[in-house]
């Protein structure tokens, strides 16, 4: 039987609730676009626990930012406004990037909105510092596998309510996933050498000098994580890279030597991951799809991710990022909405947050193993009506790091409609 909103309100309120009657203070709800957070956590806020005073904490590209930029307020601001007007008072609303510094504040409630990107060491010091009589964290991702949150989850505000089915239910557009796997050759060059002797070299050529690199330093990083096991100086089992984190960028090192070596893998990490991100072939791939989208018919709008803003610029006529200027970023966004343009680039400008109009695909170029950052780059397709399918083209790199972090990410895409392709051309008939 399909859930309508109303009923999702209803069970993640009570579960809460509860909760809470079982002498706990917090809790958190994870609910799938279309179900209406916000709405739930100021119903509990108002006709559940009728608090005098409320914290809600976002990240700040949900309160100002892009909401500022767009022209937009955000869904916290309206919902107050719409539905207790009567209770503003009783709402104060701030950045996590601010609130985090607070101390000897108290609230009856801290809603913690997108809380799986709150959920840090850093900004657990809001949580810490500060006194709360309930703690209600919401979010549609579930971050808990992120090395440390589930601790932090489990200390303030363990899941108590959990739905992930907003497309089968009809309350969003479903979707599906083209992927299209590649392996790297050298038909495709790419910048290599040094500014004094610059040279081009072929994509697989380059990523097999980089993963040499790594693999190098990876082997004589073992050593000296080995030795400093066996002596005390650090706990056995400790993942290679935070090992590095500690004898390197904190200077735990006993001396240069073995601090260099940190280094040198960390920037080898570094290397081979800036590669990857900045391939020629990825900007041919993605523009060849682009531009059968925007062939295919008038009414398609595509959204292109990247994690490089470098790219984004190569494979898209209009972008939104950072190095943009803010007005100009505003009035490419308001050209998407309106239709004005059909295509719309970005690296992490369109995660969080912004309302984009009538998105019918999206290219994922590039990415890393963010299991956060992906489904929410996704999550910009689903502003369609319930009977449309969002169509999202992912590529992936077999033989190589990026086949990895892919491996990490497609089962968090929230489908089951997911074809593969090795024939760009299969791909584009399909589209």
């Amino acid at each position: 039987m399909k859930k309508s909103k109303d009923v999702i309100n209803k069970e993640a309120r009570q579960a809460y609730m509860n909760h809470l009657n079982k002498k706990n203070i917090g809790g958190s709800i994870i609910a799938d676009m279309g179900t209406g957070k916000t709405k739930i956590g100021l119903d509990i806020a108002v006709k559940d626990l009728d608090v005098l005073s409320c914290l809600v904490v976002s990240p700040r590209s949900n309160l100002t930012g892009s909401f500022a930029e767009s022209g937009q307020r955000s869904s916290w601001q309206k919902q107050i406004d719409e539905w207790y007007p009567d209770d503003v008072g009783r709402f104060k609303l701030e950045t996590i990037q601010t609130a985090y510094k607070f101390e000897n504040y108290e609230f009856d409630l801290l809603i913690m909105d997108e809380v799986h990107t709150i959920f840090t060491e850093k900004y657990s010091d809001l949580l810490r510092n500060n006194k709360f009589k309930y703690i209600l964290g919401l979010t549609g991702t579930d971050g808990m596998e992120i090395e440390g949150k589930y601790e932090l989850y489990k200390e303030y505000a363990p899941i108590v309510y959990e739905y992930m089915n907003s497309a089968n239910d009809g309350l969003i557009n479903k979707s599906r996933v083209l992927v299209f796997e590649r392996e790297l050759n050298n038909n495709f060059k790419m910048p290599s050498g040094s500014k004094k002797k610059p040279f081009m070299q072929g994509e697989f050529s380059k990523y097999e000098y980089h993963n040499k690199e790594f693999e190098k330093q990876k082997i004589a990083l073992i050593t000296i994580q080995k030795r400093a096991e066996n002596s005390g100086d650090v706990e056995p089992g400790m993942h290679i890279w935070q090992f590095a984190r500690e004898w390197g960028y904190n200077n735990k090192a006993p001396n240069s030597k073995e601090r260099a070596i940190a280094m040198k893998f960390l920037n080898a990490i570094q290397f081979r991951k800036k590669m990857l991100h900045n391939l020629p072939s990825g900007v041919f791939y993605a523009k060849t799809v682009k531009e059968a989208i925007l062939k295919k018919d008038p009414n398609n709008k595509v959204l292109l991710f990247t994690e490089e803003v470098s790219q984004a610029d190569k494979i898209s006529n209009y972008v939104y990022h950072s190095k943009l200027k803010e007005d100009d970023r505003k009035k490419n966004l308001e050209m998407f909405d309106s239709g004005e343009i059909r295509e719309l680039g970005s690296s992490k400008g369109l995660i969080l947050g912004l309302n984009i109009e009538g998105a019918t695909h999206g290219v994922l170029e590039s990415y890393v193993g963010s299991t956060v950052d992906n489904p929410q780059k996704k999550g910009r397709g689903h502003r369609l009506d319930p009977d449309d399918v969002f169509t999202l083209v992912l590529f992936v790199v077999r033989g190589t790091q990026q086949e990895k972090w892919f491996d990490k990410i497609i089962g968090t895409l929230n489908t089951n409609d997911i074809t593969y392709y090795d024939d760009i051309r299969k791909l584009i008939k399909d589209l």
